[in-house]
Formats: C-alpha cells, sequence, structure tokens
C-alpha cells in the first residue's frame, strides 16, 4: 500500500516500484481493511462522495464498478454510516474501494463479521 517505506530489498504493485512510484501505486490500487475504518458520521452518500473526490472522480462517473452492491444500500443513502449492521459496513466500505476504479484491489478478511448470507454475496 506504500503507507510504510521498505527500508530494504525490492516490491512493486502492478508494475511499479514501492519506493520509486509510490505516489503512482496510490492512485491505483484499493484498499478494503478488515475492520471498518470509514467516516462514521458521514452518511453512506457521504462517505461514497468524499471517497470518489479524494481520487479526483465522480459516483456518477463509476457507478457502473459499484451498482449491484450499492443498490442493496441505496435505501440507506442518507443513514450515518456508523448506524449500518456489519454486512452493510462491509458493502459500503468495498464500494469506497471500487469507486476510483483500481487495477489492484487488497481485501483484508472483508467478510470479519458478516452475517454468512452477506459473506456468500461477497
Amino acid at each position: 500500500m506504500t503507507l510504510l517505506l521498505a527500508d530494504e530489498g525490492t516490491a512493486s504493485v502492478d508494475g511499479f516500484d514501492v519506493v520509486k512510484d509510490y505516489q503512482k501505486i496510490r492512485q491505483r490500487v484499493g484498499y478494503m481493511p478488515g475492520r471498518f475504518s470509514l467516516y462514521h458520521d458521514l452518511s453512506v452518500e457521504e462517505n461514497l462522495n468524499f471517497f470518489a473526490t479524494i481520487f479526483k472522480t465522480t459516483v456518477k462517473e463509476n457507478y457502473h464498478l459499484i451498482k449491484d452492491i450499492y443498490e442493496q444500500l441505496a435505501p440507506f443513502a442518507d443513514r450515518p454510516a456508523g448506524k449500518l449492521s456489519g454486512g452493510m459496513k462491509q458493502k459500503l466500505a468495498l464500494c469506497c474501494a471500487l469507486i476510483h476504479q483500481p487495477s489492484v484491489l487488497f481485501l483484508d478478511e472483508p467478510t470479519t463479521g458478516v452475517d454468512a448470507v452477506s459473506r456468500k454475496e461477497f
């Protein structure tokens, strides 16, 4: 993820060196942590718009990437993310990780705390 730079050795992500090209990597990588780490006070829609904006895109431009997942979240678009169920939080986190069309997606135990039905959907 290039949050910590390597002390030694070499590594690459999507063909880019993790030390020399870390800024390029950050634009191409999506990350979904195992623990919910979005903004609890922001609504579902606000979180998604925030992450799209960070990556200089819009939800409208990349909606096709998240459509199947977001349709399940749409009834809760105005609900604060912190008030969602575990499965819905993970679906929102996945939408936020995908919204900028990453070429590499890192998933850190995406079904942790998710019920069996939602786990199967993931």
